[in-house]
């Protein structure tokens, strides 16, 4: 009874997903160095809505080969969103991307802007993030 008993308990506990900070610093630190017990390149110097975190990872898994459970996929967006994310105020005139409203005539931004990014993308994508100017030029330009 009791081997059984502990038997399951340490199943369920390998079974658990991990916490974000043990997901932060055990998978993404193999890119991201850290550079505080809390915090990691890239990361932590942006904010983003859940559904931008969620982009971040999916392109994370596509492009750089992360691998990830869904559950710790979750608890992570869950943690960044809490912890970096954006508030109300900041995303109530863009909202209409990730809640895709159909027929929404965006206006955001100068001429360059509207030619060179939202052309492509919804230029609510980078309007729904917060980065430093440097992290802004390390995206590519397409």
């Amino acid at each position: 009874g009791a081997l059984a008993l502990a038997a399951g308990a340490a199943h369920a506990q390998a079974q658990a997903p991990r916490d974000a900070h043990a997901i932060l610093s055990q998978t993404c630190a193999a890119c991201h160095a850290a550079e505080s017990k809390d915090a990691w390149s890239r990361i932590s110097h942006q904010r983003k809505t859940p559904e931008g975190w969620l982009m971040t990872i999916a392109r994370m898994q596509t492009m750089h080969g992360l691998t990830i459970s869904d559950d710790e996929r979750r608890i992570l967006v869950k943690y960044l969103s809490d912890t970096q994310g954006l508030a109300p105020s900041e995303t109530k005139d863009f909202r209409y991307a990730p809640e895709r409203r159909l027929n929404t005539q965006e206006t955001a931004g100068n001429d360059e802007f509207r030619q060179m990014c939202a052309r492509c993308h919804s230029a609510a994508r980078p309007l729904l993030q917060r980065r430093p100017v440097a992290e802004w030029d390390r995206l590519p330009d397409l």
